[in-house]
């Protein structure tokens, strides 16, 4: 009699051990990490390059004085049928030094007219009317333009870096020459 293959064995298992097998997770493709800012109000976990993005121009935007990173959970009916209700946690509320807030969510061109993030859109309004404030998406054109411009101030940064060496150099060469080694004392004794 020949040997059962890994087919008929997995037939003979039983229901429970169909249970405690795992799917296999796939990979994630986002950028994840924490952020601190002087501006931020909470710690942010983020789960995409594109809410680390964001939040990096809120920290130089001189019209936002504070923000905080998915900071409250709004219910949502996601079957109309059930009335059952779910936590829709918005990505942003943004404070402005006029006094306006802002509520922001972070999503791709492609998901943004999806039925959820609708459903979950119109709670945020809903939530936004009671307490004063305005909702907005921020896709993947807006991102794009925040990383030029992100991209842009980090090489003004390292034009005025190395033009402060310059200076420097030319004051003090000995200050900031590449071929200058520390010299180690000799010990006597």
């Amino acid at each position: 009699m020949p040997s059962p293959t890994k087919k008929t064995v997995a037939k003979k298992k039983s229901p429970s051990a169909k249970k405690v097998t795992k799917r296999k997770k796939k990979g994630r493709r986002c950028k994840t990490g924490i952020h601190t800012s002087p501006k931020l109000k909470n710690v942010m976990s983020y789960r995409s390059g594109w809410e680390l993005t964001f939040a990096l121009e809120l920290d130089v935007d001189p019209n936002v004085t504070a923000y905080l990173y998915e900071p409250l959970a709004i219910g949502y009916v996601t079957n109309v049928n059930s009335g059952r209700v779910r936590k829709y946690f918005p990505d942003f509320i943004v404070f402005f030094a006029d006094g306006t807030k802002k509520m922001i969510e972070v999503k791709r061109d492609d998901k943004v007219m999806t039925p959820l993030v609708q459903k979950k859109a119109k709670a945020a309004l809903d939530w936004c009317r009671k307490n004063g404030a305005t909702y907005e998406f921020i896709t993947e054109a807006t991102i794009k333009t925040l990383v030029q411009r992100q991209k842009q101030r980090a090489k003004e940064q390292q034009d005025a870096i190395q033009e402060t060496l310059k200076l420097i150099e030319e004051n003090d060469p000995s200050a900031v020459s590449p071929s200058r080694k520390p010299t180690r004392s000799k010990k006597t004794g």
